[in-house]
């Protein structure tokens, strides 16, 4: 991965997201709606602290395909970095991204979260979501373990990335994905589960 885009802002040293405490106002979402066996509702990439213990286990409300986050659509990558407060990490072995949004409409790099979307012809459609966490690895590596008694879907499982990472596979649910940290940031790519299999997600997470 290459840092290709710099951006004006610093990286916080604020603490990393646990499952267990306040969520980013922008979480990353398909480690929140897929550890709790749910699609977020269509254009709202937000979801409450209180979410992992009192979100309705029995709605299921369809995921928003062309938007993985709350905020806007920008032209390019250089627009997106000047509206977050981090350099992002801009995936280049993937081809064009259809659309890019940030959490934040103003271009003053207060924004917590930027978010590419493909339509790859291999692949298909996929989202790739980096942001700001709370996650410790530790915290992260807790989400491989899936209780069906609370309302998780799916199966989950280690994996080991291209780059030395180690992240979460998640499959089951609407979607399949990989959550994983890497210089202090949290990446989070899923699609749906009927195109995106596993093979296209760790093809995805090795070429970024």
């Amino acid at each position: 991965m290459q840092r290709s885009v710099k951006s004006k802002g610093r990286r916080s040293s604020r603490p990393l997201w646990s499952v267990l405490g306040t969520l980013s106002v922008t979480a990353l979402v398909a480690g929140v709606v897929v550890w709790l066996g749910h699609a977020a509702p269509a254009g709202d990439a937000t979801v409450p602290p209180t979410s992992t213990s009192s979100h309705d286990l029995g709605e299921k409300r369809p995921i928003n395909w062309d938007r993985p986050i709350g905020g806007i659509y920008v032209a390019t990558n250089d627009e997106a970095a000047a509206h977050i407060s981090f350099a992002p990490l801009v995936p280049h072995g993937l081809g064009n991204p259809v659309k890019i949004m940030v959490d934040d409409p103003a271009a003053d790099h207060a924004g917590k979260t930027v978010a590419w979307v493909y339509q790859h012809p291999t692949h298909g459609r996929f989202f790739v979501i980096e942001g700001f966490t709370a996650f410790t690895q530790t915290s992260l590596e807790a989400l491989a373990t899936c209780d069906a008694s609370k309302g998780c879907e799916g199966q989950r499982a280690l994996l080991q990335l291209k780059n030395g990472a180690t992240g979460v596979l998640i499959t089951g649910g609407p979607t399949t994905g990989i959550i994983w940290l890497w210089h202090g940031l949290t990446f989070d790519e899923y699609g749906p589960i009927e195109t995106f299999r596993v093979g296209s997600a760790k093809a995805v997470a090795d070429a970024i």
